[in-house]
């Protein structure tokens, strides 16, 4: 069975209405330790940075479209 393409809302979510924040890592994180998840590779490092101008309405290639530090969502979803 096929699965259907992600919604997008014209800003970059898959969810609208939904925003993977800092706090969402926390949460994942939280989760992958007491499950024992081993890793969590598919976050894109090169994204770990606010977008610039400090926008948060849209996510691009180059920015998570969250207002963040640089390295914040490594440093939570790492430990």
């Amino acid at each position: 069975m096929e699965r259907p393409a992600p919604h997008r809302d014209g800003r970059g979510h898959d969810v609208a209405g939904e925003t993977f924040a800092l706090a969402g890592a926390a949460s994942l994180r939280t989760f992958a330790e007491r499950y024992g998840v081993g890793a969590l590779p598919l976050w894109a490092t090169f994204r770990d940075r606010a977008c610039a101008g400090g926008g948060t309405d849209a996510a691009d290639d180059s920015c998570s479209g969250v207002a963040q530090e640089d390295g914040a969502f490594g440093v939570v979803l790492g430990g």
